[in-house]
């Protein structure tokens, strides 16, 4: 009788931590994979977000040439196209940034998934980077752009100051849980823009 019940508590006890390493194994898992979708969310944001403040950054230069009085062509809140001489070669470029509607990639309601297009054209139709435009579907929900003067209150022409939010999102999940990074420059000045 007594081996029986040492084998019925062996048993239970066996059991328990048994249980206890699927649940730690389920938990570690659980963890990996959240870490991992949230360091993927990271490096694309850092992928865009360097292209873009570094274009911003060189609204209105010209290499040699004389200084832009307005280069933003088209400002919008999802939208800008300016002049900047993107390639350094001392010929104006006419650059583009927007966002792309929905439903041209899957999304739910949740996750309102678009995408990011850049346009770069040659003023003087020289040959460029790019021809037509490049879209950059790597998780971005909100990109959103507003246009100020120096002194970051006006919002009128010629803008000098731009603030720029973007947001990206995992599109994978695990549970109710996705990984998400905002970025949100307050003061991205054109340093070229005549002040």
């Amino acid at each position: 009788m007594a081996i029986l019940l040492d084998l019925l508590g062996a048993t239970v006890v066996g059991s328990l931590l048994i249980l206890t390493l699927v649940s730690y194994q389920g938990n570690v898992s659980e963890f990996a994979v959240l870490n991992n979708n949230e360091r993927i969310v990271q490096q694309n944001l850092v992928s865009i977000v360097e292209l873009l403040e570094n274009d911003l950054r060189k609204i209105g230069y010209s290499r040699g040439g004389p200084q832009v009085p307005d280069p933003v062509l088209v400002h919008g809140s999802t939208r800008i196209k300016f002049l900047a001489d993107i390639n350094d070669n001392g010929t104006l470029d006419t650059v583009a940034y927007w966002l792309g509607s929905l439903g041209q990639i899957p999304y739910t309601p949740e996750h309102p998934f678009c995408i990011l297009y850049r346009q770069i054209t040659s003023v003087d139709n020289v040959p460029a980077w790019t021809v037509g435009p490049v879209g950059s579907h790597l998780g971005v929900t909100k990109f959103r752009l507003d246009y100020y003067q120096a002194d970051g209150a006006t919002p009128a022409p010629p803008y000098q100051v731009i603030r720029v939010t973007l947001k990206i999102e995992s599109p994978y999940t695990l549970g109710d849980k996705y990984a998400v990074a905002v970025w949100q420059q307050k003061r991205v000045v054109a340093r070229n823009v005549l002040r």
